[in-house]
């Protein structure tokens, strides 16, 4: 199962990846690389979700490293390859994260129920993550003190990298935060920004300032 995900994944990533581009990366360049990237330095641990974040940092890392070797220097492989992997994961976390919020009236006491926040992170995110919660009146905050992507980029010498799994976290807070369901979700920095962690902050809204839903006539958005 987890490799029919990496497959597929990896799909969208090289059609995001060649859309538009006189450079275009294949199939089987792609999977080499990785897999020499991985042989290198893989990701300790092990279960599906160790498997599936190695495919991602190891298919980014190498598509970027490709792209360079094609001709594009080192900033523009990075971008170019840090578009596709975002578009890639766009749907994912779209509907992952309509999912979440379609079945929690109130996500934040959700959360807060048996530290279920650093439960779930845990289940998505497997060993190579290690965190914990921190729950308040109105808010609960999952801590991220040590990250299995910044350490792999750091360790390959590609710490430029790291920041676009950051990117992918913004999506789904984006998603959360354009909702009508009473929450909000922040970020004050990043392990890779050189910050001690990585905080996500679940803050309950009160009713009053709720943003009214799309279809609502005197919605902003």
């Amino acid at each position: 199962m987890t490799n029919a995900i990496i497959t597929l994944w990896r799909r969208g990533f090289l059609r995001a990846l060649n859309r538009g581009g006189d450079v275009q990366i294949d199939d089987q360049a792609l999977r080499i690389r990785a897999a020499q990237l991985a042989a290198r330095r893989g990701f300790s641990g092990g279960g599906a979700q160790t498997a599936f974040n190695e495919a991602l940092a190891t298919g980014l890392h190498a598509a970027a490293e490709l792209l360079e070797e094609a001709g594009l220097d080192r900033r523009a492989a990075r971008d170019r390859a840090g578009a596709a992997f975002l578009q890639s994961g766009k749907g994912l976390a779209h509907w992952l994260t309509r999912a979440w919020l379609w079945t929690a009236s109130d996500p934040v006491g959700q959360a807060q129920d048996g530290d279920r926040l650093s439960a779930r992170a845990r289940l998505i995110w497997g060993a190579g993550m290690r965190f914990h919660q921190e729950n308040g009146p109105d808010h609960a905050t999952l801590k991220v003190t040590e990250c299995a992507f910044a350490d792999y980029f750091w360790d390959a010498g590609r710490s430029d990298l790291t920041p676009i799994l950051c990117a992918w976290d913004a999506q789904w807070i984006e998603i959360v935060n354009a909702s009508d369901r009473p929450v909000s979700v922040s970020r004050s920095g990043t392990l890779a920004q050189g910050c001690d962690v990585c905080d996500f902050c679940l803050r309950r809204v009160p009713a009053e300032q709720m943003a009214l839903p799309a279809w609502h006539p005197h919605s902003a958005r």
